[in-house]
């Protein structure tokens, strides 16, 4: 037909962008899938965190355990429970009073405390919504490791775990930024703690999005036939 091959310049220069797009989107977590981000900061503070519960073992294994300590250990652990459970009860009051209205992508876990109404068509959820969630998430997690310590220490009769479990709990409240928001005032990103990338709570959230999805199209069918009732009803007349 007459048609030249192109260049070999311009061939060699159409595979370096092709190469080097490709690269750029790996990069960008656009090929493949979005790779994993290693938060150093974040690693440290666990690191940290999991360091400063060495001496807490030592002392807790080393120490006289009479009546008199053993006493103020449980007091301990039993004002940890107490007054986390009231601040987390607090702010869950806090946030259905505020009712933020600002949606909220990527819930992860919180799926498991949210009902099917309260997340839109879209996998969104309000703010308010959200915080009552990972509120409630984070006292059923107070509670269950209260009665785990509480368990190891009545049953079996350890000790260490009372001082660990008080630590623990406290490092945990700390860290649940919607104690922070509600009772501290600061300004925290939603979401926190995500765990999208378990495929369990992928599929739990991907199934509280098809049931709200059902029901609002349920809801838009009934209000169509409603007014398609309406006005056959007036031409009636």
């Amino acid at each position: 037909l007459g048609l030249s091959p192109p260049p070999a310049s311009h061939s060699k220069d159409a595979m370096a962008r092709g190469q080097q797009k490709s690269v750029t989107g790996m990069r960008s977590g656009k090929a493949g899938g979005r790779r994993p981000s290693f938060n150093p900061a974040g690693a440290g503070k666990t690191l940290v965190r999991q360091m400063m519960l060495l001496p807490i073992m030592y002392i807790g294994s080393t120490m006289d355990w009479t009546a008199t300590a053993t006493f103020y250990a449980e007091a301990t652990l039993l004002g940890v429970l107490v007054l986390g459970s009231l601040a987390i009860q607090v702010s869950i009051f806090l946030a259905q009073r505020k009712k933020e209205v600002a949606k909220v992508f990527d819930v992860g876990d919180a799926t498991l405390m949210l009902d099917a109404e309260q997340i839109n068509a879209d996998g969104s959820v309000a703010a308010h919504a959200y915080d009552t969630a990972k509120l409630k998430m984070l006292r059923m997690q107070l509670i269950i490791a209260g009665v785990v310590v509480w368990f190891a220490h009545v049953r079996m009769g350890y000790q260490v775990p009372l001082l660990a479990g008080s630590f623990g709990l406290v490092v945990q409240l700390w860290d649940c930024k919607g104690l922070r928001i509600h009772l501290l005032g600061a300004a925290e990103k939603r979401p926190w703690g995500t765990t999208a990338a378990n495929p369990v709570l992928r599929w739990a959230e991907k199934q509280k999005v098809d049931e709200s999805k059902a029901l609002a199209k349920a809801a838009k069918g009934g209000a169509a036939s409603g007014t398609g009732t309406g006005k056959s009803s007036k031409k009636g007349r």
